[in-house]
């Protein structure tokens, strides 16, 4: 999507009586979601309301068959992070795979790193019920903002499609993130690495 496009399309959104008028304009229909909304940085990424779909199909679109995730992957932020790792399946949402789930699978949970799967719990850090499951590029702690940066890949975060995204700073609590999210502390985020 181009930048002028999606200034108008934000601009409607902004207008917007609720948030579900707000995805009904985004996607043509209407879900029942949480909606997150969070500060993000990647090269042409912008704030975006947060959904998850988890590989089932959206209004007007064909079934997909997700028995192969990696059909699934750019709808389904869990189905991307076991494409691409070979996490076998299990929990049908990212906060279903507790550090129980993930050690039965054969990982351990670790510090942020890069090549870790980082998972959120839900309503934790603007992922909404379902949590949020992604792939760490890099992790680092930094010392003068007392804030960690961690660099992910990941679908469906703002909506189907595999982005990079940065999570950094304070985000301050608004109606599509409740909770706001505070990237000085890992509150209701884990990473996993196999053992």
């Amino acid at each position: 999507m181009d930048s002028k496009k999606f200034d108008e399309m934000t601009s409607t959104l902004s207008r917007a009586a609720s948030r579900r008028q707000a995805l009904k304009f985004v996607t043509g229909a209407t879900f029942g979601a949480s909606l997150g909304l969070i500060r993000w940085e990647a090269s042409r990424a912008k704030p975006k309301d947060h959904h998850h779909n988890h590989g089932r199909a959206t209004a007007g679109a064909a079934a997909t068959d997700c028995s192969n995730p990696c059909n699934c992957a750019d709808c389904s932020c869990v189905y991307y992070v076991r494409c691409k790792t070979g996490l076998s399946g299990g929990p049908s949402t990212a906060a279903g795979y507790t550090e129980t789930v993930m050690n039965s699978k054969g990982y351990v949970r670790v510090s942020p790193r890069a090549g870790a799967i980082m998972i959120w719990d839900a309503n934790r850090k603007c992922a909404g019920s379902s949590g949020h499951m992604a792939l760490v590029q890099s992790a680092s702690y930094n010392t003068s903002t007392k804030k960690w940066v961690i660099t992910v890949t990941h679908s469906n975060w703002g909506g189907c499609g595999i982005r990079t995204t940065t999570f950094t700073g304070v985000l301050a609590s608004s109606s599509l993130c409740p909770s706001g999210a505070n990237w000085g502390d890992l509150y209701g985020v884990n990473f996993y690495v196999r053992r």
